[in-house]
């Protein structure tokens, strides 16, 4: 038997490095269009995780500051509560840094006014304008919690029956005053002892259309952002159709600014019937009267009978190359291919205060 010889330079044949680069080329080009697909779709993925985060965060922030509109104390006091007396929702910026005219109503700024937690409201010993704070005590504010509690940097808010109000800032509490700094421009409404004082926070969200971003301001010093690559925000209203009857006079033969002493509806409007459904009211029913309050706080007896806000925001992706060049898109991008494109999120939420709708 003859045995075949193998030469050591033998290698391939040239059909055989053909066939073998071939299926390399084979391998290597769907490598590449595997990469081409899912490099996009990973990059898109944390992109999209957080415009949906960011959708979650502006919908719970929202919710969460509007539902507690006009919330009074739970620890007792003077049976007086804000909503009925004066906005607790207001279509405009308020406070000391770039406040709104009165009578403004715009749809994408809204400030909540609350009393503060575990607040005990009280009356004024000294009228305002003495400029410093002075309670009475009884009536829920004890003697032996001095000035009812109230702290410095606090934010006060007094008020009258009538609906006249105006914000302040508590300085340094001595052993039963403190100063008042206003919060506005104007000066303050004169009003006199035995009148409500009580803590309160305010809270103003607005959209800031240059940064794109949905920022909030405190009423004092602090604005800033909280949710940023908004591309737009608007504030609806619901209400009563008649006059709201949270505004119906507390104590008997005292008047309110929807009603007069004797229980009676102002402004040609029929008191709101138990169980009637609430109406959509257009921002240029907070435009034009009848007016309440005083100074800076001069209102819209129409913002009494808000009821409801429906909260519309929408987001786009914060990278421009997941973006398009399409109308869908708020501000447009450069996307160069359809798997990387994120569209712009509207979120919706409704909110009912529940201090709005107490008593029906």
């Amino acid at each position: 038997m003859t045995q075949a010889t193998v030469r050591p330079d033998q290698g391939f044949t040239l059909i055989e490095l053909v066939v073998a680069l071939g299926l390399c080329l084979l391998l290597f080009g769907s490598a590449v269009a595997l990469l081409q697909v899912h490099v996009p779709l990973a990059q898109a993925q944390p992109r999209r995780a957080d415009i949906q985060q960011r959708g979650r965060a502006a919908t719970d922030l929202l919710v969460s500051e509007l539902s507690t509109a006009g919330a009074w104390a739970d620890a007792g006091g003077i049976g007086l509560g804000l909503a009925g007396r004066i906005p607790v929702l207001h279509p405009r910026r308020l406070g000391l840094r770039g406040a709104d005219p009165t009578g403004t109503a715009r749809p994408d700024v809204i400030t909540v006014v609350r009393a503060a937690f575990r607040t005990t409201p009280a009356r004024l010993q000294l009228p305002v304008v003495s400029g410093v704070l002075s309670l009475k005590t009884g009536s829920g504010c004890p003697s032996s919690i001095p000035l009812c509690g109230f702290g410095e940097d606090d934010d006060v808010l007094v008020m009258d029956e009538e609906g006249r109000h105006d914000f302040f800032r508590l300085g340094v509490v001595a052993a039963t005053t403190a100063p008042l700094t206003l919060r506005q421009a104007a000066p303050s409404y004169p009003f006199p002892s035995g009148v409500v004082a009580t803590r309160v926070e305010t809270r103003t969200f607005y959209f800031d259309a240059t940064a794109r971003q949905l920022r909030h301001y405190d009423g004092y010093r602090s604005d800033v952002p909280v949710i940023d690559d908004v591309v737009g925000v608007r504030f609806e209203y619901w209400g009563t159709r008649g006059a709201p009857t949270l505004g119906l006079p507390v104590v008997a033969g005292q008047s309110s600014c929807w009603f007069d002493s004797a229980g009676l509806p102002r402004f040609g409007r029929p008191v709101t019937a138990p169980g009637e459904a609430d109406v959509p009211l257009g921002l240029d029913e907070f435009r034009d009267g009848p007016w309440c309050g005083a100074g800076d706080n001069v209102f819209d007896a129409d913002l009494l009978r808000i009821r409801r806000v429906r909260v519309v925001a929408r987001l786009r992706a914060a990278s421009p190359v997941a973006r398009g060049p399409s109308p869908d898109y708020a501000d447009s991008g450069s996307a160069s291919s359809a798997v990387s494109l994120i569209p712009d999120l509207e979120v919706i939420s409704e909110v009912t205060p529940r201090a709005l709708t107490a008593g029906y």
